[in-house]
């Protein structure tokens, strides 16, 4: 019998660009068995996105796919839109998964499992896991996610039950526990951070053959990279700005696209290369003079703490951001500009110190914020949040055989 440690519900899909989830997923799988649970995404998503292909109509019926080592992954069938309007609906959603999920239980233990929610439509898999331990992983002011069919009175009020019903609540960034810290008492930041040892790789490879698609671009002039999702939190008109400034300068922009290419296509200096898989990303890196997060200032990024910015450190690469209150704790190793002009005079300033002393400065920065220890703090959370609930089970448990007595 496998005994499942971890489920993580409603995570993004598993073959998706590599978040947090991901990586904690990674961790928690080290030691023991975890179990993913795709967000599947409904009858109309299938057709329009990237992430949840066509194939999610029938790939349930491969049931619990052992994809590495102690890593289950279970995708559930397409359901109804509309779950971000209707509670009702994202309920009726999750009961008819986790009727599918059973179909594939032979041989698992779910008894002792501790559910990780990192979406909140995931709430809705509380009937499935009545007594397990619950928490809530949130990287993102969710309420500001342009989804067209989604009501954010209702996300918000969801969000809140979750909170509410949650042993412990885990968020990335210091603005987005100040604002929800008044939802439950065990709230915690764990921030972002990088796998050191794979992005310091970068170093090594500075002096190797490029990737095919980025070798010519090198040789025209100096490479301004991003990589991650290009989707309506980027912000095109710095990209155009700087474009329009520097012709020579290479815009590379690594990653799937959410939004229309056409205005930044129309400049020969700029270049989309498409979702790199995760273990090529060092490569690229490499050859970048500056790595690049033009997020669009708004209620949905104010409370990013970036990912990126992290990883392309750990490659020793200087970073020219958006403003973020989440940077006062990268000690002055990203330069924050809020416009086309800040950003060429601060990518014109990381060039300058593109030489060996810096790198090495920016790459011991980075190895302090390895996920390894971010996460090593995570489990010591959980694992005190999973006594604290089975206390309480034992005094509901013990009140219970008092009243019956």
């Amino acid at each position: 019998m496998i005994k499942i440690k971890y489920v993580i519900a409603d995570g993004s899909s598993f073959e998706a660009i590599t978040q947090r989830v991901h990586h904690l997923a990674g961790k928690l799988s080290k030691d023991e068995y975890v179990l993913y649970i795709e967000e599947p995404g409904n009858i109309v998503s299938v057709f329009l996105s990237q992430e949840k292909p066509i194939s999610n109509l029938w790939r349930w019926k491969e049931g619990l796919r052992l994809v590495r080592k102690n890593t289950y992954v279970f995708t559930p069938p397409v359901m109804l839109p509309f779950g971000y309007i209707l509670p009702s609906v994202n309920a009726f959603n999750h009961f008819i998964q986790g009727l599918f999920l059973r179909l594939f239980l032979k041989g698992i233990d779910l008894s002792n499992a501790t559910v990780i929610v990192p979406n909140i439509l995931g709430k809705a898999w509380r009937h499935f896991f009545l007594k397990s331990p619950m928490v809530y992983d949130c990287c993102d002011e969710i309420t500001e996610f342009k989804i067209p069919s989604m009501r954010r009175d209702v996300v918000k009020r969801e969000e809140i039950d979750l909170m509410h019903d949650s042993d412990l609540v885990v968020v990335s960034s210091q603005l987005l526990y100040e604002k929800k810290r008044i939802y439950n008492n065990n709230m915690e930041v764990i921030r972002n951070g990088c796998e050191y040892e794979f992005f310091a790789r970068t170093e090594e490879l500075r002096d190797s053959e490029p990737p095919a698609d980025i070798a010519n671009i090198k040789r025209l002039g100096p490479v301004i990279g991003f990589f991650g999702n290009i989707s309506t939190w980027f912000d095109i008109d710095i990209i155009s700005g700087i474009l329009n400034k520097h012709n020579k300068w290479q815009i590379v922009l690594i990653g799937p696209v959410f939004i229309s290419k056409e205005r930044l296509k129309a400049f020969p200096n700029c270049h989309f290369l498409g979702k790199k898989p995760y273990s090529e990303l060092p490569r690229y890196l490499a050859h970048f003079d500056c790595g690049i997060i033009p997020f669009m200032q708004n209620e949905l990024t104010k409370y990013v703490n970036p990912v990126k910015a992290y990883e392309y450190l750990a490659g020793g690469v200087g970073v020219v951001g958006t403003p973020l209150d989440e940077y006062k704790y990268f000690d002055n190793h990203v330069i924050q500009a809020d416009s086309a002009d800040g950003f060429v005079k601060a990518i014109e300033q990381v060039m300058r110190q593109n030489y060996r002393e810096a790198r090495a400065r920016r790459m011991e920065f980075a190895k302090k914020n390895d996920w390894q220890e971010r996460l090593d703090g995570y489990v010591k959370l959980i694992t005190a949040a999973e006594k604290e609930h089975a206390g309480k089970l034992s005094m509901l448990s013990n009140a219970a055989s008092t009243l019956a007595e």
